[in-house]
């Protein structure tokens, strides 16, 4: 039997938990820092580009990991057979990630890391709320935790 913390939670759970939020912030963090460098004046000035590439990137990634394991998109999976609604939602949701990318691209040309990281975390939040509002998430004690922790 697997031992258990007081919340009924594996200790190998809690772990793989620790370690993705871990991974999380240090490549949040990587990657904010890459941006204000890249952002620099006399480097790469050209956030549309930028947003662009992030844009592909993330296009291809999420493509690969639906195509190499549907099951860990249980949520597109759902709508197999019926991509018009499913792009329904997609396409808004994409894009406003894209000019929400953007406009964080563009403001390594005028911000330090630092408040950027407080505007990318107040992100978490402002989405939340927004899907909430929009009856895409559910407002529960869990995922305000959740966020909370962030």
């Amino acid at each position: 039997m697997a031992e258990t913390t007081s919340g009924g939670f594996s200790l190998a759970q809690v772990l793989k938990t620790l370690a993705l939020c871990t991974g999380y912030i240090v490549l949040s963090g990587g990657f904010v820092n890459f941006d204000q460098y890249l952002m620099h004046k006399g480097r790469f000035p050209h956030p549309m580009a930028l947003t662009a590439m992030h844009m592909s990137a993330s296009l291809m990634l999420t493509s690969l990991v639906l195509l190499m394991r549907p099951s860990a998109m249980p949520s597109v999976e759902a709508y197999k057979g019926n991509s018009t609604k499913l792009y329904k939602y997609l396409a808004p949701m994409g894009f406003l990630f894209a000019i929400m990318l953007y406009g964080s691209d563009r403001a390594h040309v005028y911000c330090s890391v630092a408040p950027l990281q407080v505007m990318k975390q107040a992100n978490v939040v402002l989405v939340f709320t927004f899907s909430t509002m929009t009856r895409l998430a559910v407002f529960n004690r869990q995922c305000v935790v959740v966020i909370a922790g962030s």
